[in-house]
């Protein structure tokens, strides 16, 4: 999401969230050989319109520019995905939502999801 301009203090304040609430928030995160690159921010909560039952939003998947576009980077996005719904299986979610707000290459993205079996 090039097109978005990073904004630090927001990413921190949702990281303070997850550490804060581990049982309502996720940060799933896949590390190089340094330190941590991509990551996935996701909550569990009662779904709004309904009553009873649990859905895990998933809000966002990052991976670092240079990974976007190799195999790699592929393998990391569903890492961070099956990480995103094994969380939400924990926490006896009934439904998980991915948003793909990429603005680039949204085809792409799309055609990663629907071989895995998720439903569009």
């Amino acid at each position: 999401m090039s097109h978005i301009p990073f904004h630090e203090k927001k990413v921190s304040a949702l990281s303070n969230k997850g550490l804060i609430d581990r049982k309502r928030y996720a940060i799933s995160l896949a590390c190089g050989p340094q330190n941590p690159v991509d990551v996935a921010y996701s909550s569990v909560g009662e779904y709004h319109i309904g009553k009873g039952i649990l859905i895990t939003i998933g809000y966002s998947i990052f991976v670092i520019r240079k990974d976007q576009s190799s195999l790699s980077g592929g393998t990391v996005s569903l890492g961070l995905m099956l990480a995103v719904e094994t969380w939400a299986q924990a926490r006896g979610s009934s439904e998980v939502f991915l948003h793909f707000t990429s603005g680039e290459e949204a085809d792409l993205a799309e055609r990663v999801m629907i071989p895995s079996g998720t439903p569009r």
